[in-house]
């Protein structure tokens, strides 16, 4: 399926100097962009689907088949109970009761939500938008017109070569993804032991429905999302070519030290402009700084 994309993303940065510089310099030397992990995100129902409960018969039939593949320690997230409880293994009913804890299901519930929750720090997002940033987003993301934002212009070239790479558009719904429990464990296995129990969630579905579905409440802001998996956790710079950086814009109230930042970082390569209230409308005007 060909994804569509628009002819300019842009993306708001906050007005820290120093980052400011170096994210600068980064995309403009080798096309690399930082993302960060989805928890560092503003919306709380990030990572957050609806899990459908599994029945006792389905969560029985998943230890069995988990039993034959890996043996009989291991418990309902892949991890093998002596990596839990190393020093607690003294004999062998303490083996079986901790074994008997760890498969109950409030217990499966816990350490499913811990695994999955590990399974997404390992992903991290670069948030751009489609459209002209509002003056909502320009009030949310860069810390009140202080910060900055980048300019991608996309050429259809450019288009074309952002179909092999990992950038989406972001889905707006009413509602939560409705996610099987039974299909979460399986995926958890798999993704823990290397195992392929069949299982409807993908790693495409988990991408689409645990990082690129919000609330439709966010779709005005028309968001698409670079994702980046790594088994590095945390913030980082990554290759995020064909996006190339066109234009700097600074923010109606950026402080000058800010906007320095910009024109030293940029040393004349491309526009840096900033934005004017106009005078008779709730829009913005561009005023160029170099």
């Amino acid at each position: 399926m060909v994804r569509e994309f628009p002819d300019v993303l842009y993306r708001l940065r906050g007005p820290n100097p120093e980052y400011i510089k170096n994210e600068i310099e980064q995309l403009l030397s080798i096309n690399h962009a930082f993302v960060s992990p989805l928890t560092l995100q503003n919306d709380v129902f990030e990572g957050e689907p609806q899990i459908i409960p599994a029945s006792d018969w389905e969560i029985k039939n998943f230890r069995n088949s988990l039993k034959k593949e890996c043996g009989a320690d291991v418990v309902s997230t892949g991890t093998r109970l002596q990596e839990i409880a190393p020093n607690q293994l003294t004999d062998r009913n303490t083996r079986k009761q901790k074994l008997r804890e760890h498969w109950k299901p409030t217990t499966i519930r816990k350490n499913q939500h811990n695994a999955y929750k590990e399974m997404l720090s390992k992903y991290s997002i670069a948030c751009f938008t489609g459209k002209e940033p509002s003056q909502l987003m320009w009030a949310n993301y860069a810390d009140g017109h202080k910060g900055i934002c980048f300019k991608f212009e996309l050429s259809v070239k450019d288009k074309n070569t952002l179909q092999n790479q990992p950038l989406f558009n972001v889905i707006y719904s009413r509602e939560r993804p409705k996610i099987p429990q039974i299909d979460l464990l399986k995926f958890g296995a798999n993704f823990k032991l290397g195992k392929k129990f069949t299982t409807e969630l993908t790693d495409k579905e988990f991408v689409t429905n645990f990082l690129l579905t919000k609330s439709d409440e966010w779709s005005g802001e028309t968001e698409c999302r670079w994702v980046d998996y790594n088994e590095t956790k945390g913030n980082r710079y990554i290759d995020t070519t064909p996006l190339k950086l066109s234009e700097v814009i600074c923010g109606f109230r950026a402080e000058e030290e800010t906007i320095q930042a910009c024109l030293n970082a940029v040393a004349n390569k491309i526009p840096v402009r900033r934005c004017d209230l106009a005078k008779d409308s709730y829009n913005f005007g561009l005023n160029d700084l170099n």
